[in-house]
């Protein structure tokens, strides 16, 4: 990994607010209807005692809809564990290593939240929240560094981008479902960003995978990771600042300084106000000046 490589930042905090939603939603329809002590006392006469198993499945869907709505993180993880000794067979728990993931992601412990994610794409393998989440982190610089084998990581994880990618494709389907009051545009949008932040990650592997040459930057996989981040940025009408701001390192890396500037011109339109913007800014104006002092053509 070149240090001198300008990955400033390394979150992901558009895709990982639209995986945490989906989850959200399938966390509401998982933890079902839970009958109030009100609606048990009053059927008591009428109707037959709740047999062991019904006894056990509502038990679990407390634990669940208690873990899902807990507000305290370190909390969470701890009933995360409880949950998962508890309910060891449970449908559930893949999603409950999902909502795992996310908090130590958040904490920013990316070893961690891998692990949970990889635990969560085990038991359900088109778990696509998790395939989403491995994606976008396996890729991340942070990760690799900590990592001796880099190869394997970004192979994960463009596996990982490219299910993810098949699952949007195929929706509406069990996982990605078009909610109530939602128009076909707006069902069709979101399903946009999905694909389009997956192609950002697989955007994110082949950048990496540049990085690894050992004579400088790769030029096949440079090209790969600018055909992604066009994909990326092209796929929706919302795009990712980020994307943006990958899309032109890539192209200076592979020495295409006017697309460069383009790329960060935009990113730097899309993320004003943000953090990201200084950045976007400060790569405008170094190749700009680096632009102004080259020499002029020949005749």
């Amino acid at each position: 990994m070149n240090s001198n490589e300008s990955y400033l930042r390394t979150d992901f905090a558009r895709a990982l607010g639209l995986i945490t939603a989906l989850a959200l939603s399938l966390t509401a329809a998982l933890a079902g209807p839970l009958p109030s002590a009100g609606s048990t006392q009053k059927n008591t006469t009428q109707k037959q005692a709740p047999t062991p198993e019904q006894q056990a499945a509502q038990a679990e869907a407390a634990d669940y809809t208690a873990l899902a709505t807990d507000f305290d993180p370190d909390h969470q993880l701890q009933l995360v564990d409880a949950f998962a000794k508890k309910y060891p067979n449970s449908p559930r728990l893949t999603y409950v290593y999902f909502i795992a993931a996310n908090i130590q992601r958040q904490k920013n412990d990316l070893p961690a939240a891998v692990d949970y994610a990889e635990k969560s794409v085990k038991l359900k393998p088109d778990n696509f929240a998790s395939l989403m989440l491995l994606a976008q982190m396996l890729p991340q610089p942070k990760l690799l560094q900590s990592q001796t084998d880099h190869a394997k990581l970004l192979s994960e994880a463009e596996a990982d981008a490219n299910q993810a990618i098949q699952i949007v494709s195929t929706a509406p389907n069990d996982q990605i479902k078009k909610q109530p009051n939602e128009t076909d545009d707006a069902f069709a949008k979101r399903k946009a960003s999905y694909i389009s932040d997956a192609h950002s990650a697989l955007g994110m592997v082949h950048l990496q995978k540049a990085l690894e040459g050992l004579q400088g930057p790769d030029k096949d996989e440079l090209a790969k990771a600018e055909q992604e981040y066009q994909t990326a940025v092209n796929g929706t009408d919302q795009p990712d600042p980020q994307a943006y701001y990958r899309l032109g390192e890539a192209f200076k890396m592979d020495g295409k300084i006017d697309e460069a500037l383009a790329a960060f011109s935009k990113c730097s339109e899309l993320s004003q106000g943000t953090a990201m913007q200084p950045f976007a800014d400060k790569q405008v104006q170094e190749l700009k000046a680096k632009k102004a002092a080259a020499p002029a053509p020949k005749q």
